[in-house]
C-alpha cells in the first residue's frame, strides 16, 4: 500500500531558522490571505518591508514582539486572536488579553455545569481566588462548617481554606496545601501581573499561622500538579479523605478568552461529599453566588 502523502509534511516544510517554526508564517499567512491582503499592503500598514513579510511567512526570520503586535495591528486582530499570534511567534500574550471579561453565555454554561455537578460541591474561580459561581451542594458543605464566612457575594477560594476559622481547621498538614497555594498564587501576580492576586497574596500572608518557608516547601510540593488530596477531620475521630478536582474554562482558542477554574470536590470513599441531612435539604439552598 503506498502511504498518503499530505501537504506540508516534514519535508516541505521550510527549515526554522532563528528559534522560530513555520507555525508563526503559516498563521500570518493565513490571516493575510483571509483579508485579501497582498505582502506589500500587509507591509505598509505595518510600517515594515514586503521582504521582511515575505521571510516572516517562509519561517526564515524570526518575529519580534514589536513587530509581532504590529502585525496583528495591521490585521486588525482581537485580543483573542492577538493572543494566540503572540503565542505562535513564541512571545508571551499580554495579561490584559488573557484576562477577558466572561459574557452571559458561558455564565449559563457554567451555571449548568455546577448545577450537573450536585450532590458534589463545585465551584468557578478566577487565578486570584475570587469566587465567580457555586452550586449549591458547595453552599450546603461550607454553611455547615464554615458558617457566616461565607455569606456575601464577594468570596475568595483561597481565603475560605486559609483563614484562621476557614477549612484548614479540619486539614492536618493544611500548611503543606497553603504553601502549594500560596507558590502559584505569587507566580500569577508576576507573570500575570494580576493585581488582584497580589492583594490577596498580601491579605493571606497576614493571616496567622502561615508558614515563613511557604515558597520553599510550595516549589518542593509543585509535582503533585493542580489536583490534589486533603485529609479532613471532623470533630473526634470523623476524618475522611477528599479529591479536589480542577479545570480550566475558557482556553480555547488557544490562548483566548476568560481565565477560570471549575473545582469539584469528591469524597474518595465514595459515599458523596454532604451528609444525608444536607441532602434532604438542598433544593431550598440559596446564595448571592449560586445561579440557579
Amino acid at each position: 500500500m503506498t502511504p498518503i502523502k499530505y501537504a506540508g509534511t516534514a519535508a516541505a516544510r521550510p527549515r526554522p531558522e532563528n528559534g522560530q517554526g513555520p507555525g508563526f508564517g503559516s498563521m500570518l499567512r493565513f490571516w493575510r490571505t483571509s483579508f485579501a491582503l497582498s505582502q506589500e499592503e500587509l507591509a505598509e500598514r505595518a510600517g515594515i518591508s514586503p521582504r521582511h513579510v515575505s521571510f516572516l511567512e517562509n519561517g526564515r526570520t524570526r518575529a519580534g514582539k514589536d513587530v509581532t503586535h504590529g502585525l496583528a495591528r495591521a490585521l486588525g486582530l482581537g485580543a483573542q486572536d492577538t493572543a494566540t499570534f503572540l503565542l505562535a511567534a513564541g512571545h508571551a500574550p499580554s495579561p490584559l488579553a488573557l484576562a477577558a471579561t466572561p459574557g452571559a453565555d458561558l455564565d449559563d454554561t457554567l451555571a449548568l455545569l455546577l448545577r450537573r455537578a450536585d450532590p458534589d460541591p463545585a465551584c468557578v474561580f478566577a487565578p486570584c481566588g475570587r469566587i465567580r459561581l457555586v452550586n449549591k451542594a458547595w453552599v450546603a458543605a461550607h454553611r455547615r462548617h464554615l458558617g457566616a464566612l461565607i455569606e456575601g457575594g464577594e468570596l475568595n477560594a483561597l481565603m475560605l481554606f486559609l483563614h484562621e476559622d476557614g477549612w484548614r481547621r479540619f486539614v492536618p498538614g493544611w500548611r503543606d496545601v497553603a504553601s502549594l497555594l500560596l507558590t502559584a498564587l505569587q507566580q500569577e501576580a508576576l507573570v500575570g501581573q494580576n493585581a488582584a492576586a497580589s492583594r490577596t497574596l498580601r491579605s493571606i500572608l497576614a493571616l496567622p499561622g502561615i508558614p515563613i518557608d511557604w515558597a520553599r516547601r510550595g516549589a518542593a510540593l509543585s509535582e503533585q500538579g493542580p489536583d490534589f488530596r486533603v485529609q479532613m477531620q471532623f470533630g473526634a475521630g470523623r476524618s475522611r479523605r477528599f479529591r479536589l478536582l480542577h479545570n480550566m474554562v475558557g482556553t480555547y482558542p488557544f490562548a483566548g478568552g476568560a481565565r477560570l477554574f471549575v473545582q469539584h470536590v469528591f469524597a474518595d470513599d465514595g459515599k458523596g461529599a454532604l451528609l444525608p441531612g444536607d441532602l434532604k435539604t438542598l433544593g431550598a439552598v440559596s446564595h448571592p453566588l449560586c445561579p440557579y
